[in-house]
């Protein structure tokens, strides 16, 4: 067979390797999905699947499923910590909830929980083809990024805590929570002391924040 033939066949070869490999990876992830239930749904969590967690962990906690399910964990301590004491929890939504309300996302904790930790089992058997998705070069969640700094520098992870989950049931969690909606709350609170919000407590702090500064610390936690 002529080179150039030689070399025609392989570009086809090639070209076929890489149009198979992610149908092979999305094939095996499905796979991996069907052993485990399905994810509760919560309003503030945004949509949910299989695939999206997966990548997730994947992309922003470098394929560590323990470092990520204990986040979760302590989120669930304290929704339970709050419902034992019979008080309410603020959501980072903003709402809040208690009694049945309560009780029911924290059933939805547990379930989240115990998804996570099947997906995690599956994952560890399936290896690297569990996911179709490459993690990012620019990662947002890094403790020592831009967003990281200036979150500690506004005063942020004193009350919200360090990875955006805070220890007081009254203060919500900023973690995993939409970037652009933090966006607009602390544009809000920089003008003035809105929603119910005092003046000394965010809006003063937001105040020498700018834009700029505004969209990595809203990125950062995002990212958590």
């Amino acid at each position: 067979m002529p080179i150039s033939l030689k070399i025609q066949a392989l570009r086809r070869c090639l070209t076929a390797a890489v149009i198979a490999a992610p149908v092979y990876a999305m094939s095996s992830f499905s796979a991996m999905a069907a052993e485990c239930a399905e994810f509760p749904q919560v309003d503030w969590w945004g949509p949910m699947s299989h695939e999206r967690v997966t990548t997730y962990v994947k992309v922003k906690h470098k394929g560590d499923w323990a470092d990520y399910t204990e986040k979760w964990e302590r989120q669930l301590a304290l929704a339970q910590g709050a419902g034992g004491k019979g008080t309410s929890l603020v959501t980072p939504n903003g709402a809040t909830i208690a009694g049945p309300a309560l009780s029911e996302y924290i059933g939805k904790l547990q379930k989240r929980i115990d998804v996570t930790k099947c997906l995690a089992e599956e994952d560890k058997k399936g290896g690297a083809a569990a996911t179709p998705f490459a993690p990012s070069a620019a990662d947002s969640s890094s403790q020592t990024g831009p967003g990281a700094a200036k979150a500690k520098a506004a005063g942020c992870t004193g009350c919200h805590g360090v990875d955006g989950m805070s220890a007081q049931p009254s203060t919500p969690h900023l973690a995993g929570q939409r970037e652009m909606y933090m966006v607009k709350r602390m544009m809000e609170f920089k003008k003035s002391g809105e929603h119910g919000v005092s003046k000394p407590d965010i809006s003063t702090e937001a105040e020498a924040l700018s834009f700029k500064d505004i969209q990595e610390i809203s990125a950062f936690f995002a990212a958590q």
